[in-house]
């Protein structure tokens, strides 16, 4: 044991000795810091004999030759032989290439001894979660987590599986007046007084913000399409006021008059003339059925099961103005005499009360609306 450790102290006698040297065989950044301890000193592998050396660390003995250090597990570290010392460990220039065995980073290079990468993991986007696996890196998306999709024109924002989507904005104002838009975040409403054309030359066409599109009548000239007419704006329509063309068959007449009217060629002119009684037209009132032409004039024939209302005590009837439900009283007896009854057109037979004392039945008196 103690001849052992004379050895180790005439070793480290010699290291000391021959440092400067060393150093000078070696290329100068190596010598800067040599096995992370000061400037001039060198570190050595174990030689054999000593506690804890390998057999095939050194070749030949205590003596090495150039290529048979092994390397060092630090990857900022590198291995050389120095002539009659042994193996020596010198630390790798700051800067230099490196490998630290994570296999997500890249560019790895030695930093004051430390072998450092930059987190290749990194995607940069909001909605996943940059991990390493052994595999390399892997992004799993973080669903249901705000974001910012980096659109002005949608709110609540949310990552899904597809990445960072928004809802966009309702800007609707429910007008048919306007034009509804999001521009630069925030909802606009510009007027489109177009949309309320009715393609109607007799009517004005407006908009109002509440009624919506408007049309009324206006006066002044208009044109049918028809070269035999003279035309004119009348209560909205366009209207013929006198026909201009000579004709030769009436279909030269067609001016599109009233259902039971139409023109005719007489003397080479149009003229309206009533159409034949019995054709089919329409008088707008829903209660009549059939229509049809009578002298120039449509008229429908009443028919009252269409006006009936399901109210039993009015008298359901069709007339040219349309359907006319006319109470009738007398229909009405709920049995009581202390009331009276009547017909209430809107929802059927009603009674009230008569007022108290009034006759009723044989000798009998109102009280409550009971006879007594």
């Amino acid at each position: 044991m103690g001849s052992k450790r004379t050895n180790l102290e005439r070793r480290l006698a010699l290291v000391a000795v021959l440092s400067i040297a060393a150093c000078a065989e070696l290329p100068r950044p190596e010598c800067r810091l040599v096995g992370g301890v000061p400037p001039g000193q060198i570190s050595i592998f174990p030689l054999p004999g000593d506690a804890g050396a390998t057999p095939d660390v050194f070749v030949g003995g205590p003596k090495c030759i150039t290529g048979s250090c092994p390397k060092p597990a630090d990857p900022c570290k590198t291995a050389g032989c120095v002539p009659n010392t042994g193996c020596v460990v010198f630390q790798l220039p700051q800067a230099a290439a490196c490998d630290d065995g994570d296999p997500c980073t890249t560019g790895d290079i030695c930093v004051y001894g430390d072998c450092a990468g930059t987190n290749a993991c990194a995607d940069e986007d909001p909605c996943t979660l940059d991990v390493c696996l052994d595999s390399g890196c892997a992004h799993p998306v973080k669903p249901n987590t705000p974001c910012n999709d980096g659109i002005k024109c949608t709110a609540a924002d949310m990552c899904t599986a597809t990445g960072c989507k928004g809802t966009p904005l309702f800007c609707d104002d429910s007008s048919p007046c306007t034009t509804d838009a999001c521009l630069g975040g925030a909802c606009v409403h510009i007027e489109a007084p177009t949309e309320c054309d009715d393609s109607n030359p007799c009517t004005a066409d407006a908009c109002q913000a509440v009624k919506g599109c408007v049309h009324s009548a206006k006066n002044g000239p208009c044109a049918d399409g028809s070269f035999c007419t003279e035309t004119k704006c009348l209560g909205g329509k366009c209207a013929v006021t006198k026909l201009l063309c000579v004709c030769q068959v009436d279909s030269d007449c067609d001016d599109n008059g009233p259902a039971c009217l139409q023109s005719i060629c007489s003397n080479d002119q149009c003229v309206p003339t009533p159409a034949p009684d019995g054709s089919g037209c329409d008088d707008n009132v829903t209660c009549t059925v059939p229509d049809i032409c009578k002298e120039g004039i449509c008229v429908g024939l009443g028919n009252d099961g269409l006006c009936d209302d399901a109210i039993e005590c009015t008298d359901d009837a069709c007339t040219q103005a349309g359907c006319v439900h006319t109470p009738d009283d007398g229909r009405c007896d709920d049995g009581n005499s202390c009331s009276d009854d009547f017909c209430n057109p809107k929802s059927g037979c009603d009674a009230v009360d008569r007022p108290d004392g009034s006759e009723c039945m044989v000798g009998g008196v109102c009280k409550a609306g009971q006879c007594i």
